[in-house]
């Protein structure tokens, strides 16, 4: 009862005070050091205690010494680097993780763009592409079912030994990590394409998310049998797309599907004429615009690495993280032994 009395009144207090206005003065803000450090999120922060995370991570980086930490909150926390040149080797190895959990990690940013943090780059390995689908277009496309695309790892020149192949995308970490997709193939039927993510210790096994774990999957919570519709996998088409009818009259296709919202309103105002000649024309110029906007889009995203193994990281299984579990003490990053599914060289972290 005194807690949510305590609670009413705080309340209160904050709805009567106007704001706190800092002075604008360097004595008020720290610029010089925040240069050489950065910022980081526990995606798991249940599972993931912000103190001992700090206490650990300089020796998993070995600046032990050369850096400090700070914990913002819960979840957020900061480093400050001593030399550049640990910074950036920090920042190369992402994503790290702390008791099998991972944690996003950016460098400091005066001015942070709304998703800060709520992002990471991942190197991923797609696998069971079929042959007459074996190109570089089509690897892009199903790695950007996993997010937006940065590099594509593979050579077309030399042989290709592994029995996958890698691309580095720049994941969501509100979304979930999936698993597979599937992909008509010519012939009819499909095939499983299935998305493995490197340096990922754990996810939750039902959403498929790395925010929390399957015992406190929110969507389980839910009783969300319409969630789990949702995550049913459907099929992936490489070629024409054919748009459902959206908000367009009844009957007909949308126009312009691969708008955004509030960009299609714009272009329906455009394209509003009394001539039909000259509405023609204008749908022509827009679909030309989309489409010049798609390909500069997929060229400055589709870039290509001959270093095949750039990057490179270990995949893990759960019954990888199992026998972890039973190394003897308590999970940071390493105790992980090499699985099955890796070949030799595989397991390079």
């Amino acid at each position: 009862m005194a807690d949510l009395l305590q609670k009413v009144i705080q309340a209160m207090s904050l709805e009567e005070e106007e704001p706190l206005t800092l002075p604008d003065s360097p004595r008020f803000r720290v610029i010089d050091e925040n240069q050489l450090s950065l910022l980081g999120r526990l995606l798991y922060p249940d599972c993931q205690s912000v103190a001992r995370m700090i206490e650990y991570m300089p020796t998993a980086w070995r600046v032990d010494g050369r850096v400090r930490g700070i914990a913002l909150s819960r979840d957020r926390f900061q480093f400050v680097f001593q030399r550049e040149e640990d910074l950036l080797k920090v920042l190369k190895d992402r994503p790290w993780s702390y008791n099998y959990w991972a944690m996003a990690l950016e460098r400091w940013t005066p001015n942070p763009p709304q998703d800060f943090l709520q992002s990471m780059d991942i190197w991923i390995r797609i696998r069971h592409i079929p042959s007459i689908f074996f190109t570089t277009e089509t690897m892009n496309k199903l790695a950007s079912e996993v997010g937006r695309v940065e590099v594509i790892a593979y050579d077309p020149k030399v042989s290709h030994t592994k029995d996958y192949i890698r691309a580095l995308v720049h994941f969501d970490t509100n979304k979930p990590a999936k698993a597979y997709r599937k992909l008509n193939i010519p012939e009819g039927g499909t095939v499983t394409i299935e998305f493995e993510y490197e340096k990922i210790h754990k996810r939750c096994f039902h959403c498929l998310r790395l925010t929390h774990e399957k015992i406190k999957c929110p969507m389980l919570k839910r009783g969300g049998l319409r969630e789990q519709k949702n995550l049913d996998t459907p099929r992936l088409q490489l070629g024409p797309i054919v748009s459902e009818p959206g908000d367009g009259p009844p009957g007909f296709p949308i126009l312009f599907p691969k708008l955004s919202k509030e960009d299609r309103k714009m272009a329906m105002l455009y394209i509003s004429h009394s001539d039909p000649t000259e509405r023609l024309a204008r749908i022509e110029h827009v679909k030309q615009g989309i489409e010049e906007n798609r390909v500069s889009s997929s060229v400055h995203m589709t870039r290509i690495t001959i270093e095949l193994d750039k990057g490179k990281g270990h995949v893990f299984s759960y019954t990888e993280l199992l026998e972890a579990q039973h190394c003897g003490t308590s999970a940071k990053i390493g105790c992980v032994p090499v699985g099955n599914r890796v070949d030799k060289g595989d397991d390079e972290t």
